[in-house]
């Protein structure tokens, strides 16, 4: 047998089983801390006990005002004064912790988003299929932000393109679209 081969092979395996320990070890995993809630802030942010403001990672809520608003923070409420782990994942541009929030196992951030109490946004890209399956669970039970309004399915909608015409049919006595008006929107292009 040729040596050569040999220890060209010997070198390639050499290399991948020390590259293989090299990013393993270099990938820095977050590790999980306690912290002691003391306030919340919004509905995907909370403040624990020794200042530290926390952004709960891979979620966004309905901002003050909007439908929905106090979802995330009356159920984020339960915990002020008690003990969670979190994962810090280091600061935002806004100086926040990123973080993932956990009470015993279970997985806040998750959590919200299952029960229609928050969207999932901006999400780490592995855990996108856990927080979509999530949102898409959330919309088809119509949990929370999803919970549809009284008059889903009142109005039909039928668009005749080539004569540029829209029908609208009326399913519900309980509403009158009898003066509703129409208009032509412009797409702005981003």
């Amino acid at each position: 047998m040729d040596r050569k081969p040999a220890f060209l092979f010997s070198i390639f395996i050499t290399l991948i089983l020390f590259s293989g320990v090299y990013f393993s070890s270099s990938v820095k995993k977050a590790e999980r801390k306690q912290i002691v809630v003391s306030r919340v802030i919004d509905g995907d942010t909370i403040e624990a006990s020794d200042g530290t403001i926390l952004r709960l990672l891979n979620i966004n809520t309905p901002e003050k005002g909007k439908q929905g608003y106090n979802y995330s923070i009356s159920y984020l409420s339960q915990f002020i004064n008690k003990s969670l782990e979190i994962e810090d994942l280091g600061a935002e541009k806004y100086g926040r912790t990123l973080a993932r929030i956990y009470n015993s196992e279970d997985y806040i951030n998750l959590y919200l988003v299952k029960e229609g109490l928050a969207i999932k946004f901006l999400v780490d890209e592995k855990e996108i299929k856990d927080f979509a399956k999530a949102e898409e669970e959330a919309i088809a039970e119509s949990r929370g932000i999803w919970k549809k309004s009284e008059y889903y399915g009142c109005v039909d909608a039928e668009i005749d393109a080539k004569k540029e015409i829209v029908n609208l049919k009326n399913n519900c006595e309980k509403v009158n679209i009898k003066n509703w008006v129409l208009k032509k929107m412009r797409m702005l292009s981003g």
